[in-house]
């Protein structure tokens, strides 16, 4: 269960840094 924890955390991670990398390129 602490990998699945771990991968979570990671995609969470991944759509935050994606949303922002789209943000910056709409703006």
């Amino acid at each position: 269960m602490c990998i699945f924890f771990f991968i979570q955390r990671l995609m969470l991670r991944c759509a935050i840094v994606h949303a922002n990398a789209m943000a910056a390129v709409l703006d």
